[in-house]
């Protein structure tokens, strides 16, 4: 989960954080130049870090739909920036900026990523850290925020978080604690993650339809069967 709130550093805009001596801009996913300044005009910034695993690629695919959401709406400013710290073939990081449509800092350009993984206190991937205007961590990784609440949890602050956590709350309360479905043997159990297991605290697999989940889930005790809430019975 994530942390709210800057960490103990001054304040730069991004676009500031993300500029060298010798370098001005960043570059789109067909490999054009786009001026640094440009991140000037969003109140959110995302740095996004990014490795070649499947964790990334499941997230990926989320943040891709959130972003082009967002971007479609037209009044909801957001703008990411792929940040890679290892390194990787250019070709394997062409293909990934291929299907990503924000920015990125430079493949051949090391020592950025090294700094920004400092800056920000990044240990693993993916980690998306969110910038307000002038610089200010909204979040600190905002992965968990954006699996589960999608484009209704922008701007992703503190106070619209826990009130859309309370709303979730409130519903699932609504729904019967037991159920049975026609997929699995077992009585399913309608739990938090978050009282279940470690690696249900990063999300799940819902084994109806095969996508993520993350708050809430039926589960199965016995043999680790899943399905989202809204799953049940179809």
């Amino acid at each position: 989960m994530a942390t709210f709130g800057s960490p103990k550093f001054e304040a730069l805009p991004a676009a500031l954080v993300l500029r060298t001596p010798a370098r001005n801009w960043l570059i789109n996913k067909t490999g054009q130049r786009v001026d640094v300044a440009a991140l000037f005009n969003h109140p959110l910034v995302g740095l996004y870090f990014w490795s070649p695993d499947v964790h990334c690629k499941e997230f990926t695919a989320i943040l891709v739909s959130v972003y082009n959401e967002l971007r479609a709406a037209g009044n909801k400013p957001f703008e990411v920036v792929l940040v890679v710290p290892e390194k990787i073939a250019p070709e394997v990081f062409n293909a990934a900026m291929s299907e990503m449509p924000w920015l990125a800092v430079p493949l051949d350009e090391p020592d950025t990523p090294d700094f920004l993984m400092e800056r920000y206190q990044v240990g693993a991937f993916p980690t998306l850290v969110l910038l307000d205007q002038v610089g200010n961590v909204r979040d600190d990784d905002a992965t968990f925020e954006v699996t589960t609440y999608r484009t209704p949890g922008y701007p992703f602050t503190k106070e619209h978080i826990t009130d859309l956590a309370m709303k979730v709350d409130a519903q699932m309360a609504t729904l019967p604690r037991t159920v049975t479905d026609a997929r699995h043997a077992h009585p399913l159990l309608l739990q938090s993650s978050g009282q279940l297991p470690a690696p249900y605290h990063g999300g799940y697999t819902c084994d109806g339809c095969h996508g993520t989940g993350t708050s809430w889930v039926y589960h199965c005790e016995t043999c680790s069967f899943d399905l989202h809430p809204s799953c049940i019975g179809h």
